[in-house]
């Protein structure tokens, strides 16, 4: 039996303006595959009108008794040692609710506003970086944007390899690096052991182009994921993954479950270029396929590992509790070829 009945991927965007038309690249996109169809294909103008979308499409499922897997493409998570530092309690969760404090992010109604929108990312991250007594290890800003966020990376003549990292099997992203001793690692352990094939997962750290703002939409992204999980009908039913448990949920107290994880389209990167649509924009054709790779997995029964990690890291192994506690997951890191093989046959049956 399948563990879920929809499918939704979201490809976040951390533009402060609100989405031209026609829509490209800097809009927000979600896609959602129901028992075998694609139902929804969609852009958003604004951060804001993602979220009341996407909340009504979950009370709506949730209402329904069906399973959600909700995917999106930013990081649930930073390197170890960020949330202890902001919070004190090293877990996730707090690290959202902090920025969800100290991050305001607007209907984007006035120049005034969109203006504070686009500079608040880089005043939070001024922010955290002011508590190190060294650089922080947020960087990239544009010329506005203030003095305690760097434009280029930290330098250091140390250079720190993530916790345990040795024992991944995998070689560090960020050993040939320099980088402050006393800053959190510049890649998490997903992202060791990230697919190199879809391109190199960029840090969590870089917050302005060029090339890359993936800091921003994690800074972004955070705070409206936490008043995601909190909306009516959605709370009681939310599974973050694997803040909630390194374990394959299907149910919660015997009702359907949303349970919202960690994605990283790229992984199908060769396929989506070779399958997307004439005229198809990457960031629409990413999630639509991501969605039909999820889908025809958990159809196939081969779902369940992607969550419990047994064969990436072992019961016994000291770095589950890191993951499950501060630096999350990517959703199928470790599983690439299945995804892979799942899309293909999708493509195979022309369901997408």
């Amino acid at each position: 039996m399948p563990m879920f009945d929809s499918y939704l991927m979201v490809d976040w965007s951390a533009a402060a303006k609100p989405a031209k038309w026609p829509p490209g690249k800097d809009s927000i996109w979600w896609a959602a595959v129901q028992n075998g169809h694609e139902t929804v294909v969609t852009h958003e103008r604004t951060r804001a009108e993602a979220v009341d979308h996407l909340s009504l499409f979950l009370q709506r499922e949730v209402v329904s008794g069906r399973r959600v897997l909700v995917g999106f493409d930013f990081a649930l998570g930073y390197p170890a040692g960020l949330a202890e530092k902001v919070t004190g309690s090293g877990r996730a969760r707090d690290l959202w609710k902090w920025l969800a404090d100290e991050i305001t992010d607007s209907q984007h109604k006035t120049k005034k506003e969109r203006e504070a929108d686009e500079f608040v990312r880089f005043d939070v991250a001024a922010k955290i970086n002011a508590m190190y007594s060294e650089a922080g290890p947020f960087w990239s800003r544009p010329k506005r944007a203030g003095t305690r966020v760097p434009k280029a990376e930290p330098v250091s003549r140390t250079c720190i390899r993530h916790p345990l990292v040795d024992r991944a099997e995998k070689p560090c992203l960020c050993s040939d690096r320099p980088w402050p001793p006393r800053h959190p690692p510049y890649h998490r352990l997903t992202e060791c052991f990230a697919f190199s094939g879809g391109g190199r997962p960029r840090p969590v750290w870089q917050l302005f182009f060029p090339p890359g703002a993936v800091g921003s939409q994690v800074l972004m992204g955070m705070p409206r994921l936490w008043s995601l999980i909190h909306a009516p009908r959605v709370k009681k039913q939310a599974v973050v993954w694997p803040f909630d448990g390194l374990t394959a949920p299907a149910t919660r107290k015997g009702r359907a479950c949303v349970v919202f994880v960690e994605i990283y389209p790229s992984i199908l990167s060769n396929l989506v270029d070779a399958a997307r649509h004439s005229g198809e924009i990457t960031d629409r054709a990413q999630v639509r396929l991501c969605a039909w790779a999820f889908a025809q997995l958990d159809r196939c029964g081969d779902m369940r590992p992607l969550f419990s990690l047994r064969d990436l890291l072992p019961a016994a192994d000291d770095r589950r509790q890191m993951v499950e506690d501060e630096e999350g997951w990517i959703l199928g890191v470790g599983y690439e070829e299945k995804l892979r093989r799942a899309l293909e046959e999708s493509l195979r049956h022309a369901k997408c």
